[in-house]
């Protein structure tokens, strides 16, 4: 009679044991990681910045609920834990890699899993400790909408600027790097005569996330012109580009005006795009069209490549048109939201906005994990693809799942298939 009882009490038991044991890998993992940034930011020849890079530090760990730091808060929110500090996640916290103001502290937050490779782990806390920082650096944290780089001719010239950026940081001697130099400088320039208003777009995005990346990068790797080479020319196939290009330019531009300008950094502010800050450059001049210079980097191959992308981009488009204006569709307003995608799944959707892949958003009606969704243009909008079931605290598909906060009900919209979300109670 006493032989259940004994087993289910042995179960609970196993599992407090296996989540003892989560919770201390983590807390030890999160030690590792910080340790590691500390010891990258000490590396004093590889700062780019007249401030210190380094500072307070959060890892989210969904699976124990925890808020890892690196240091104490002022409000004494957080607990010393075997060397680390660790507080419950507060509840209405977005959990995305990015800058955070929590507690009296401005902290560079990432979300657990952390990479495995150690550099790697360094390039991300890195990276969001540059957006701890950037608004000491007068730098702007815009995300201006791309969606140029993702349509013909913008990306063909997109990625002959990367071949080109790719053969200068490969280049052993000067000539040839000020050559290659000098065609990414010819094909940007191109683009922006070609498209208005791409010139603003990609400097917004490129000082925000590029710059951010080009540090992580320059900070985390030996050999950061290496792995940079390498991204470019795995980015060459990728089927989004619209956010995730400034992720490579950046980097990229970053490491070829160390080289060219050694104090090109003194010159960074708001609206200076990678073409302004190359102002010092000199090089040969060349009377050739831009194509004729492209013939060099593979043009007549990445041009019929791309005219076949626009056609399949056409019927993309299409597909885009039907699941978002005419099938059934969950609206979710925008307000004070909090975000975390996958940058390689962004796709522009002229007029409309921009669809993220993996997306989990917050925001003051609850959370959304795992949709593809449609941001507006004017980012007051979020607009998920349906029919969805009621759950208890929501709504979910096959692919996503909502929670509701309290006061907050979904409701049918003025046409068949659209449900909105609704404030009920304040």
């Amino acid at each position: 009679m006493h032989k259940r009882p004994i087993i289910m009490a042995l179960g609970g038991l196993l599992l407090v044991a296996m989540a003892v044991s989560a919770r201390g890998s983590s807390l030890a993992a999160s030690k590792v990681a910080f340790l590691s940034a500390a010891a990258a930011c000490a590396r004093i020849d590889r700062q780019p910045w007249p401030i210190e890079l380094c500072g307070p530090m959060l890892i989210a760990d969904r699976t124990s609920g925890l808020l890892i730091a690196n240091q104490a808060d002022p409000e004494g929110r957080l607990r010393a834990v075997d060397g680390v500090f660790t507080a419950a996640i507060p509840e209405g916290l977005g959990l995305a890699n990015t800058a955070v103001d929590l507690w009296g502290t401005r902290w560079a937050l990432v979300v657990a899993p952390l990479p495995q490779e150690a550099a790697e782990r360094d390039r991300l806390l890195l990276h969001e400790s540059f957006h701890r920082i950037q608004p000491q650096l007068g730098l702007p944290t815009i995300d201006a909408g791309n969606g140029h780089v993702d349509d013909h001719p913008g990306r063909l010239w997109l990625r002959l600027e990367w071949r080109a950026l790719a053969v200068a940081l490969a280049a052993e001697n000067d000539a040839a790097f000020r050559s290659a130099v000098g065609d990414a400088l010819l094909f940007r320039l191109h683009r922006y005569e070609l498209l208005p208003g791409a010139r603003e777009a990609e400097t917004a995005l490129e000082l925000n996330e590029g710059l951010a990346e080009y540090t992580a990068m320059r900070m985390a790797f030996d050999e950061p012109a290496a792995r940079i080479i390498e991204r470019l020319t795995k980015a060459q196939n990728r089927e989004n580009l619209v956010r995730s290009f400034a992720y490579e330019s950046g980097p990229a531009w970053g490491l070829v005006l160390d080289r060219l300008c050694a104090a090109w950094l003194g010159s960074v502010q708001a609206g200076a795009n990678f073409a302004d800050l190359a102002s010092c450059f000199v090089g040969s001049t060349v009377e050739a069209t831009p194509e004729a210079r492209a013939g060099r980097y593979g043009y007549a191959d990445v041009r019929q490549v791309e005219l076949a992308r626009e056609s399949e981009r056409r019927a993309l488009i299409a597909s885009l048109e039907e699941t978002y204006l005419g099938g059934p569709i969950v609206e979710l307003p925008l307000a004070a939201m909090s975000m975390q995608f996958d940058p390689n799944r962004v796709t522009a959707f002229p007029s409309h906005g921009t669809v993220y892949g993996g997306l989990t958003l917050s925001d003051h009606w609850g959370r959304i994990e795992g949709a593809d969704g449609l941001i507006s243009e004017d980012f007051t909008r979020l607009v998920v693809p349906g029919p969805a079931e009621k759950t208890e605290n929501g709504a979910a598909t096959s692919t996503w799942t909502l929670d509701l906060a309290a006061g907050w009900s979904l409701e049918p919209g003025e046409r068949p298939g659209l449900v909105r979300a609704v404030r009920t109670t304040r």
